[in-house]
């Protein structure tokens, strides 16, 4: 009942409008008002036509923030532009399988620095997924696509080798009475082996049991989702739920933000009778915990200046922003953090979000290098973060440059 009056008060100011109109204009704008979804939405179209419809109509306030936009320089790639296109392809107004349509649907890191500016809480990027989706019922996703997901219904990674078969016998760990499935991701295993293992050896200096399951892993689908193959999701996202649940662990941790993001909420928001009925948290916001619990103890210095990148999906997620990390390295003794221009919620993608990458190389390539650039400002000795896709990122750039915040603790509690 608040609510319903709390939208009178909103909309007051429409019904005196409404009221000074002559009869047949005012019965023009009710009919039109009863009928509206007609005209701005279409049966059958699952792309959020609405939302992008107020995207599109939107003076394009967040457009400054935009990483494709600020790279390319090309009013195409904004995000009112792009949920325009978006908009105008779910309506049929514009073909769906037109190649520049598509691209521009593609040039989304899917970052969210977009909705921090946005006065109706809009996610272009979110939009842009279920665009994708809809090429998807018509078999136009693009090539680099549809090889990821021949990868994922093949051996259940993005890789064409499965990265978790490949390193089981290093780090497959399968304790009696786990309390923790550790669930690391696709990238770290691909380029940031150490960080799993500094994982592991954190967890078990704490006196925890781990579980890790290598031989049964896939991939959780975050990536494939965002990219367009829902359907293939979906399918990742029930195999997950069949392994997490049969785990007798009481926590799901992973290094991957994507991943904690994915299992948490993003599988049930795409299958709703799909649901992993554990608590997940990412490994930053475990440790955390741990130490809160004194069961991780920080006590060795680490006499280093570093540069923290925010990862874009725990500076600003849907719900809450994590900021573990930075808790956890205020607590390292002899540890000091630059202050930088962009951090926090107001972070910089690393160029790699929302598989932007797999679409769009060179792109990606260069706005990690212009994040690492405004990283290195301050002559740091790392480049930490808690992403292993943004540390591929940097690393990318310098091999040398980048470490995982499981550095620091680990090396914080001399092990």
């Amino acid at each position: 009942m608040v609510e319903i009056f709390k939208k009178i008060a909103k909309y007051g100011w429409m019904v005196d409008l409404i009221k000074s109109l002559d009869g047949d204009t005012r019965g023009k704008v009710i009919d039109g008002y009863k009928k509206r979804k007609e005209w701005y939405t279409k049966e059958g179209v699952d792309s959020q036509l609405k939302e992008m419809l107020k995207c599109a109509n939107c003076p394009n306030m967040c457009r400054f923030d935009c990483p494709t936009l600020q790279l390319t320089k090309k009013e195409t790639f904004s995000p009112a532009n792009k949920a325009k296109i978006g908009y105008f392809m779910g309506m049929g107004y514009v073909p769906m399988d037109n190649p520049s349509a598509i691209n521009a649907i593609y040039m989304c890191c899917n970052c969210n620095a977009c909705r921090i500016w946005c006065p109706m809480d809009i996610s272009t990027g979110d939009m842009l997924v279920t665009a994708r989706w809809e090429m998807e019922k018509r078999d136009l996703l693009p090539e680099k696509v549809k090889i990821k997901r021949s990868f994922l219904e093949g051996n259940g990674t993005i890789y064409e080798e499965n990265v978790f078969k490949k390193h089981a016998a290093e780090i497959d760990v399968n304790d009696a009475k786990p309390d923790v499935f550790y669930y690391m991701g696709c990238n770290s295993l691909k380029s940031r082996l150490q960080s799993v293992k500094d994982h592991i050896a954190i967890l078990k200096a704490a006196g925890l049991n781990v579980e890790t399951k290598m031989m049964d892993r896939v991939c959780c689908g975050s990536p494939i989702k965002n990219l367009g193959a829902k359907k293939t999701a979906i399918e990742l996202g029930k195999k997950n739920a069949a392994l997490l649940n049969d785990s007798k662990a009481k926590y799901i941790i992973s290094d991957c933000p994507g991943c904690s993001t994915m299992l948490s909420k993003g599988i049930e928001e795409i299958d709703d009778k799909t649901k992993i009925k554990k608590e997940i948290m990412h490994s930053s916001d475990f440790f955390l915990k741990l130490i809160n619990e004194g069961k991780i103890k920080l006590t060795n210095p680490v006499n280093e200046t570093i540069s923290f990148h925010d990862p874009c999906i725990l500076s600003r997620p849907d719900d809450h922003i994590s900021t573990a990390s930075r808790d956890i390295m205020e607590k390292i003794p002899g540890l000091k953090i630059n202050k930088l221009m962009l951090e926090k919620k107001e972070t910089r993608c690393c160029g790699y979000g929302g598989g932007f990458g797999i679409n769009n190389t060179e792109l990606a390539k260069e706005l990690g290098k212009e994040r690492y650039e405004q990283l290195s400002k301050n002559n740091p000795d790392h480049i930490v973060s808690a992403c292993p896709t943004c540390e591929q990122s940097f690393l990318t750039v310098n091999p040398d440059s980048t470490i995982n915040i499981s550095d620091l603790i680990k090396r914080s509690m001399g092990i």
